[in-house]
């Protein structure tokens, strides 16, 4: 009776350590699991406090550019500090540099659980001359075969000699060469550049009509950027060519201030009636129709010029009878044949006041095949298309730009020196803490 006592007795002894060592391992075990999912829990804390870090920064970011965008001629910017209430989320934005040339940074700043995590990126801002590219369309730029950019100098005040006067075609109205209507085209120096933001289409037979063509806002390689728009989608040859250049800066054209203490006037009464005064800016309600009155006036001012401001659609019509050609914004260089010099570009600036992408620039009508102007169009939002090959002498700046028959711009140097308005270069976006 005593050795079964005594053996019971071993029996449970044994059946307690086994269950004590089964309540450790279990407990080990729970502690371990609860561990992982605090630490879990505090590393998907700690990348989300990561992320919105980082969408502060850019925000800050964002910020900044955009008021260096709205006073680009600013000598300083003060500091940018904000915070989302929502997220907690917080950034502060600064601006150096000075002459056009600003590095912008932003940290923003996250907190979670009592830790504070930021983010530092930067990128640069640089402003140039409006008009230093002759040929731009911000999402897309279509130019088919016969397009190109060439160079020249009006000289100053339109002063310089005409040279060649065979850029538009003979007509061969009123005999052989009598009624040739061309536009003189003065010394040419060389190609000249084009770029978009968006979409490039182009013909590979153009390649040496241009000195170079920007497709800008590219994703960087190896990175997938969802705000990237600029691509090449021309044929193999354009898009294989070594002046086809890409990068992933953004080339931004601002809203026109030119225009705000315009003179007011409704595109109906732009007639013979009116006298457009030199050196005047017009704000023009409606939709805008250049006519031969705006021309007559045009020739009556010398080289001091207008600027037309407009909100509506803009159409630049064929003038002359059809088969007769007759350019836009020109003189009369000879009678037999008859022959006329571009006036300076910078005598007839059109400017499309829309912010939204819902106006219309039409060169040519289709009366006749070619269309000529002299002339600089600042359309940064509106569509602007050609009915009919078009020589433009001067620069133009669009929304999106389609040439279905061509477009050949003859860019006059003198606008580089035009210092009225910048275009906004953004580029090297980095991050740096």
């Amino acid at each position: 009776m005593i050795r079964r006592r005594i053996s019971a007795d071993d029996s449970d002894r044994g059946s307690i350590v086994l269950a004590m060592l089964g309540v450790l391992i279990m407990t080990s075990v729970v502690t371990v699991g609860f561990a992982s999912v605090v630490m879990g829990q505090h590393q998907t804390r700690h990348q989300q406090a990561f992320a919105q870090a980082l969408t502060g920064a850019e925000s800050g970011l964002d910020s900044m550019i955009a008021q260096v965008k709205l006073n680009p001629s600013q000598s300083s910017f003060s500091p940018i500090t904000a915070s989302n209430s929502t997220t907690g989320v917080s950034y502060t934005a600064s601006a150096s540099g000075s002459n056009g040339t600003w590095l912008v940074s932003s940290t923003g700043t996250a907190t979670y659980a009592g830790h504070t995590v930021t983010r530092t990126v930067q990128e640069n801002v640089t402003l140039s001359g409006i008009y230093g590219v002759p040929l731009f369309g911000k999402t897309a730029l279509t130019v088919r075969a016969g397009s190109g950019v060439n160079e020249y100098d009006s000289g100053t005040n339109g002063t310089a000699t005409n040279s060649t006067c065979s850029v538009l075609p003979n007509t061969g109205v009123l005999g052989s060469g009598l009624a040739a209507t061309t536009m003189c085209t003065p010394t040419i120096s060389g190609t000249g550049p084009a770029a978009t933001d968006g979409a490039l289409t182009m013909a590979g037979s153009d390649l040496n009509n241009f000195s170079e063509i920007d497709v800008d806002n590219v994703a960087s390689g190896g990175y997938a950027n969802p705000d990237a728009t600029g691509q090449c989608v021309g044929d193999s040859t354009a898009c294989a060519s070594s002046k086809v250049k890409t990068s992933t800066s953004s080339l931004d054209y601002p809203d026109s201030t030119v225009c705000s203490n315009g003179i007011g006037i409704d595109a109906s009464a732009i007639s013979g009636s009116n006298y457009l005064a030199a050196g005047a800016v017009y704000r023009v309600t409606g939709d805008l129709t250049l006519n031969s009155a705006v021309v007559a006036n045009l020739n009556n001012l010398a080289s001091s010029g207008i600027t037309l401001c407009f909100n509506g659609n803009l159409t630049v019509p064929s003038l002359g009878a059809a088969g007769i050609t007759v350019p836009w914004n020109s003189t009369v260089n000879s009678a037999v044949p008859l022959t006329y010099a571009p006036r300076p570009p910078a005598t007839l600036t059109l400017i499309d006041t829309s912010t939204s992408a819902d106006s219309t620039i039409t060169l040519g009508d289709g009366l006749n095949p070619e269309t000529a102007l002299s002339a600089v169009i600042y359309a940064p939002h509106a569509t602007c298309t050609t009915n009919g090959h078009v020589d433009l002498y001067g620069a133009i700046v669009c929304g999106s730009v389609t040439a279905s028959s061509g477009i050949n711009v003859h860019y006059d140097q003198q606008l580089q020196n035009s210092t009225a308005e910048q275009t906004v270069t953004v580029a090297n976006w980095r991050e740096v803490h």
